[in-house]
């Protein structure tokens, strides 16, 4: 049986569908991810950019609006902000939260790079996204994993 995560954004178009994306690729069927967002927008083309360059096709990606998710259930609920926190509330008015669940925790980027800032600017932060996911992401499925590993000694 795979841990079900939801990846929570505002507009799930970029930072939460890059973890979706990773923890899929990286779990390897342990773990089932799916993101969504409170103000879904259509999928940032550079997002699914550099997850080619990291060898992870999401070309069929959608934006999926938190209603698309029903009654699923998840055993981590982990939204994506601009701003770093130990934990999310959903205490913002736009933190995005479903109905009688709590977040498992915030996971802060900064903000984006302005349309004007360019291309360039908005490839980097977005590979520093991807990067900084991947970190979290091993660190968070080993403290995950480690649970399950002990009980089954």
């Amino acid at each position: 049986m795979s841990i079900r995560v939801l990846f929570l954004s505002r507009s799930n178009a970029a930072r939460s569908q890059i973890a979706e994306y990773l923890l899929n690729a990286m779990g390897r069927g342990r773990f089932e991810a799916v993101s969504a967002g409170n103000a879904p927008q259509p999928i940032d083309p550079l997002a699914i950019r550099i997850l080619d360059e990291a060898r992870i096709d999401a070309r069929g990606a959608l934006s999926k609006p938190l209603e698309s998710l029903g009654d699923a259930r998840f055993d981590y609920i982990i939204n994506i902000c601009d701003e770093s926190s130990a934990s999310c509330p959903g205490a913002r008015t736009d933190c995005p939260s479903l109905p009688g669940r709590t977040s498992n925790g915030c996971w802060g980027f900064g903000q984006r790079p302005s349309c004007e800032a360019g291309e360039e600017e908005a490839l980097a932060y977005l590979r520093r996204v991807r990067d900084q996911t991947l970190n979290r992401l091993r660190i968070w499925m080993a403290a995950v994993d480690k649970p399950a590993a002990h009980g089954a000694a």
